[in-house]
């Protein structure tokens, strides 16, 4: 983050999720570079729908009659817009005709509304959903599996909800590092950081030796 979020202020949280910002990327700590990264409302609003049905003349197809590629960004934006909007009703505020998109209404709401209130009282949540945004478009973890029995259980696969098999241990990787999860599905045992992943790699190594002298 280019303002972390303890020191973060509501117009910044506002500026982060309603125009084009500067954002610093570390790693374990360290500076790495400087990106562009985009308003996050309308970022996210646009990672619900495809362009499927899209005209060849340039024209944009309407937000309803897209096809919905991604069912938690449009989960998170209505949760997203519906505070927005009951926010600005609190406020006084009422639509002409339409709603204003979310972004735009937020701007105002804080423009007009701001000094009536206790800033903190809404930061945390402006600070959340900029972490929920760009953990799902911008910084998003990854994704691999442990080709190993979990320590804890000792069972070296997993089954989903829908009868699958999978590898039980699912490593969830986040930066910083030590914001990374370790979790094994069959039994939710769970490792957690820098010192998790030794723990865990630890415990297999002892397992794997007492399987082979047992």
């Amino acid at each position: 983050m280019s303002i972390p979020a303890p020191d973060r202020t509501l117009l910044q949280a506002v500026d982060i999720l309603t125009l084009p910002h500067e954002t610093h990327v570390e790693r374990q700590g360290a500076y790495l570079f400087t990106r562009q990264d985009p308003a996050l409302i309308p970022a996210l609003r646009n990672a619900i729908h495809s362009n499927i049905g899209t005209g060849s003349g340039g024209g944009t197809t309407p937000h309803h009659e897209r096809g919905v590629i991604d069912p938690e960004a449009s989960e998170l934006y209505r949760v997203v817009e519906k505070r927005i909007r009951n926010w600005a009703t609190r406020a006084g505020y009422r639509p002409t005709q339409r709603w204003p998109e979310p972004e735009n209404l937020l701007r105002t709401w804080y423009a007009t509304h701001s000094a009536r209130f206790d800033e903190r009282a809404y930061l945390s949540t402006l600070n959340g959903w900029i972490r929920q945004i760009e953990e799902k478009l911008i910084d998003a973890p990854r994704r691999w599996t442990l080709n190993e029995a979990c320590p804890a259980c000792g069972h070296r696969w997993a089954e989903t909800p829908d009868g699958l098999q999978v590898d039980a241990i699912q490593v969830v990787e986040r930066d910083p590092i030590d914001h990374s999860e370790y979790t094994c599905r069959h039994c939710n045992a769970r490792w957690e950081g820098v010192n998790g992943a030794r723990a865990l790699a630890l415990a297999i190594d002892l397992a794997k030796a007492h399987k082979a002298t047992a």
